[in-house]
């Protein structure tokens, strides 16, 4: 019994020592993550090489790690060449990690969590902040004409008040609905199918949710193809799903910043129809009798002179231009040749401009951002304007390790003005209206009184406000 008891005393007494001699082999070593500008890097790993001994560097870009003097170190950080360090004698180390000579694409999926674009089990496309805001587009999604592959952009002529649907990979429904699921920040939002395709129920071209989002504001956006990606925000994302991640205080780097960026641009019509030149308005009178003699004209006295003038015809098959006096609808007496282009003095050079003033301020624990835009569009109709304020405020607050919390704040306050016409069919619009001896410039002065009136169209005894 006595032999027993000696034994396991001096087991235990092997063991004790082996615990006090690793114990005793064990040393702390302490050390900074940063990058090549001295910006410390968070998070960045600092692992044992060869074991499961692991820390992470904290906000500062510290660590501490306790390993053997024999040991090494490798410190890795996403984007930057991983380094290895011989512990060794030394217990302090400044580490700096260089940037990686080509950078592995991040891809930000569902809930904010971003992976690597080659471990996804899905197609997505992911446009930068420098993409959107080349073209000085006034809303993100008619910038991203040409940007993502797959991706088709229905934008309704009329200018920054004109809604856009976004397509990605064709027609999915039936129902008409394809529209992808539009995510701001983590946070589903409403954009809406705009239909302008309906001219006997309303005329006016109208917009959507996505014209609310600022380009300026925008650091990124993914779009998640497919039925996995799908799966990520359920039924609701069947046609796909457009992540946008909005601009924020920069990480790792303390201080203040401001950001000035302006935009200019001009918006004109690009097509007009077509036109013949060489007959104007009129048509035999073997067809219809309107009045016209045997070479299409009929004659008004003005001031006791009969001058000639085109019958009331819709239909250009009238006396050919040859330069002579002739009267107008307007009852000015003018050569009587083609008037070339007349239909383009119905549309003006749309000027479209935006400036936008963004404030940041980061620390070790919070990173804040603040902006300003003002936008002033027209559209290429005639008086059509729109003019918007953007106030944007984007801010993360680190209250303890794991307790993180975002505010974000946007407000829009617009104003549109004559927001445009749509047209019906082309047959209706462009024929009928404007002979050849017709110019826009005729009506510019008689459209309105000189009390700023409308005149009336047909019989109606009184006059509508402008």
């Amino acid at each position: 019994m006595r032999r027993s008891i000696q034994s396991l005393l001096v087991l235990l007494c092997l063991l004790l020592s082996s615990m006090v001699i690793q114990a005793q082999s064990k040393k702390t070593v302490t050390g900074v993550v940063q990058d090549a500008k001295g910006a410390p890097l968070a998070g960045a790993t600092v692992r044992e090489t060869g074991t499961k001994n692991v820390v992470l560097s904290s906000e500062t870009g510290a660590f501490s790690i306790s390993v053997s003097p024999t040991a090494s170190l490798t410190i890795s950080y996403v984007g930057f060449d991983d380094q290895v360090l011989q512990v060794g004698s030394t217990s302090t180390f400044n580490v700096t990690l260089q940037t990686k000579g080509t950078l592995q694409e991040v891809v930000v999926t569902s809930l904010g969590i971003s992976k690597e674009k080659k471990a996804l089990g899905y197609a997505t496309t992911t446009i930068k902040a420098e993409d959107l805001t080349q073209a000085g587009s006034p809303n993100f999604a008619t910038a991203l004409y040409g940007k993502a592959p797959g991706v088709r952009i229905g934008a309704t002529p009329g200018g920054a008040t004109s809604a856009v649907n976004i397509n990605i990979r064709g027609i999915n429904s039936i129902t008409g609905k394809n529209q992808p699921l539009i995510v701001l920040d983590g946070v589903p939002i409403r954009n809406g199918e705009a239909r302008n395709n309906d001219y006997w129920s309303d005329q006016r071209v109208r917009g959507n949710g996505l014209l609310d989002i600022n380009p300026e504001d925008i650091d990124n956006i993914s779009i998640l193809k497919g039925a996995s990606a799908a799966a990520l925000y359920g039924s609701e994302a069947v046609n796909g799903v457009v992540l946008i991640t909005t601009k924020s205080g920069p990480k790792g780097k303390k201080g203040l910043g401001v950001d000035v960026t302006a935009n200019y641009s001009q918006d004109e019509v690009a097509y007009l129809p077509r036109y013949q030149n060489k007959r104007g308005a009129g048509i035999s009178n073997s067809i219809a009798n309107l009045g016209q003699d045997a070479d299409g004209w009929v004659y008004f006295n003005v001031n006791g002179q009969q001058i000639r003038s085109n019958p009331a015809a819709s239909i250009n098959f009238g006396p050919a231009f040859d330069g002579k006096p002739t009267l107008g609808w307007d009852g000015k007496i003018r050569p009587y040749v083609a008037q070339q282009d007349n239909y383009k003095g119905l549309f003006q050079t749309a000027h479209n401009s935006s400036i936008s003033v963004a404030v940041t301020q980061s620390s070790e624990n919070s990173n804040m951002r603040f902006s300003l835009t003002r936008q002033q569009n027209e559209g290429v109709s005639i008086g059509a304007q729109n003019s918007k304020n953007i106030a944007n405020f984007n801010s993360s607050f680190r209250f303890a390790k794991n307790f993180t919390t975002d505010v974000m704040i946007n407000y829009i306050n617009q104003k549109t003005h004559n927001r445009p016409y749509s047209v019906d069919r082309m047959l209706n619009n462009f024929t009928g209206m404007m002979g050849r001896f017709d110019n826009a410039d005729w009506y510019f002065d008689r459209y309105q009184t000189s009390k700023g009136y409308r005149f009336v169209t047909g019989n109606w005894p009184k006059l509508n406000s402008f």
